[in-house]
């Protein structure tokens, strides 16, 4: 018995000292492999998809539709609609560089909150991680460092971790499934609908392909452990070119 655990613990042993040796680019390269290789990826300067769910509003679950735009680097362009108590809502997010609109309606009477620093950075943060999602740009030494993490288990699965750590933002960890090396998970530290800082953990799965690259249909959101957001994404495009208006004074 004392045999087998000392087997057991240099077989462990050695198992770490190779995930520790495992280099960011060759994870990386991995990743984007699976998800549609450097050149489908490389082409995509816009990623347009719609999806639906629910999210926790005021502590109920409430069903909403969405559409949103991200154009890269740092320009996106979000449509929400909701009800809430039989009240239409309707939520507008654009950001275009520095600039940042957002625009409420319920019921048709306008009540835009005020946009104070804080919600103009959670929202360029929030667009930033679309671009990490696409993976190629975290090649770029000059606006990512990246660097290798412990795995953790998702949904019973063995992964594969990298601390992603924008030159202009807050560190991202994201994990990779280690058989299909698609990406499953990601945790940030971000702005909670008040405005406090909470930890964010997003779990994607049901992977189909769309434009040739693979794309989770299925979100998960919890804000400090608690369940925020599930979402079906109903359909991605992925455009080479972008035509979609940015304006934030309309």
């Amino acid at each position: 018995m004392k045999r087998m655990m000392s087997v057991s613990l240099v077989c462990g042993l050695l198992m770490s000292s190779v995930s520790a040796e495992e280099k960011p680019s060759e994870v990386l390269d991995a990743a984007i492999k699976a998800a549609g290789g450097a050149e489908a990826l490389g082409k995509v300067k816009a990623m347009k998809r719609e999806y639906s769910g629910k999210i926790a509003v005021m502590g109920a679950d409430v069903e909403f539709t969405a559409t949103a735009i991200d154009a890269f680097p740092g320009k996106s362009r979000a449509t929400i609609d909701l009800s809430v108590g039989g009240t239409a809502i309707k939520v507008l997010q654009v950001l275009n560089g520095d600039k940042v609109k957002m625009s409420v309606s319920v019921g048709g009477t306008d009540m835009s909150p005020p946009i104070d620093d804080n919600t103009k950075e959670e929202l360029r943060q929030s667009t930033l991680l679309e671009e990490i999602f696409l993976l190629v740009s975290l090649r770029d030494a000059k606006r990512f460092e990246v660097q290798v993490i412990d795995g953790v288990k998702v949904d019973g699965k063995e992964t594969v971790g990298l601390l992603i750590a924008p030159k202009s933002a807050k560190g991202v960890k994201v994990y990779f499934d280690k058989k299909s090396m698609l990406m499953v998970r990601m945790e940030r530290r971000g702005l909670s609908s008040e405005s406090k800082q909470i930890d964010q953990v997003y779990t994607m799965s049901n992977y189909k392909k769309f434009d040739g690259i693979e794309r989770p249909t299925r979100l998960k959101v919890t804000h400090d452990g608690k369940d925020y957001l599930d979402a079906t994404v109903k359909s991605y495009e992925h455009l080479e070119k972008v035509d979609e208006k940015f304006s934030t004074d309309d």
